[in-house]
């Protein structure tokens, strides 16, 4: 077991032998002594780094520069001149320019035209970088055995679907020439027997009862004979016998009005009637 000894230090403050280290900036000194000896210790400190420029390592992937660290990038920048720049026109793909310089990655000018718009679904407009718009009308060349229908159909009423514009025209042009658009209904009878006013035929209907129930045809012929509407149609009497008919009229849907004045000797009339596809 270590005794301690206690020393009288002949005064009464059991703290002013406390003391502690306090360092100011570079200065050190000890607490609670005020004539204590500062310390400067500016001499000890080395807080500076003396590396060069050449011991800076450099990544030369992305610049296409060779050099491996800073010094050497800087002098191999510094050897380039303006005058080595140059400038290449191209016509592949968006690409319009490409800026080379020896040491230095190739860099390409594009132009990309992203959105055309129209309002009117022929004239487009865009435009350029320099805020000036372009305008252009879309054409298209193609045939009229390159546009296709949206749906087939029967143009012609063969049985067979036409699926482009030519086969379209093809098919309806025997159709609408001046001379096809004529035709004759059949034999019409009128009864003549009774005088009277205001007798009525369809003649749209003689033609599609007739038309539509055709006694017989050839072979490969369709059931019935293609019809138009009511309303497709002009309507012509070219010939009535005058001594048997007066106040003749025709409605747009063919239905012929008539007054009975005269009697034929087999009481019966026939009237020529003419159609014309409208």
């Amino acid at each position: 077991m270590d005794l301690a000894t206690l020393v009288d230090d002949a005064d009464a403050d059991p703290t002013n032998e406390i003391q502690d280290l306090n360092l100011a900036t570079n200065t050190l000194t000890i607490t609670n002594n005020a004539s204590a000896t500062p310390i400067d210790l500016s001499p000890y400190l080395d807080n500076t780094d003396d590396q060069t420029a050449a011991e800076v390592s450099y990544d030369n992937l992305a610049s296409g520069l060779t050099a491996t660290n800073t010094q050497a990038a800087i002098d191999e920048l510094a050897g380039l001149t303006d005058d080595d720049v140059s400038v290449t026109n191209t016509i592949a793909g968006n690409t319009i320019a490409t800026i080379s310089e020896p040491g230095i990655a190739a860099v390409n000018i594009n132009e990309t035209v992203t959105t055309l718009s129209t309002l009117d679904g022929e004239t487009y407009t865009y435009t350029s970088e320099a805020n000036v718009g372009t305008s252009f009308v879309g054409t298209d060349d193609q045939t009229a055995a390159e546009v296709n229908l949206v749906s087939a159909s029967d143009s012609d009423g063969d049985g067979v679907n036409e699926t482009t514009v030519e086969e379209v025209v093809t098919a309806i042009a025997p159709i609408t020439a001046k001379a096809a658009r004529i035709f004759y209904p059949p034999s019409i009878a009128i009864d003549a027997s009774t005088n009277g006013v205001g007798f009525t035929v369809d003649l749209y209907q003689q033609y599609l009862d007739q038309f539509g129930t055709p006694a017989v045809s050839s072979p490969g012929a369709p059931a019935a004979v293609p019809t138009y509407g009511p309303t497709e149609l002009y309507y012509y009497v070219t010939y009535a016998d005058p001594g048997v008919f007066s106040g003749m009229s025709i409605d747009a849907n063919g239905v012929l009005t008539y007054n009975i004045i005269g009697q034929p000797s087999d009481y019966n009339s026939l009237i020529n009637v003419v159609f014309v596809v409208k």
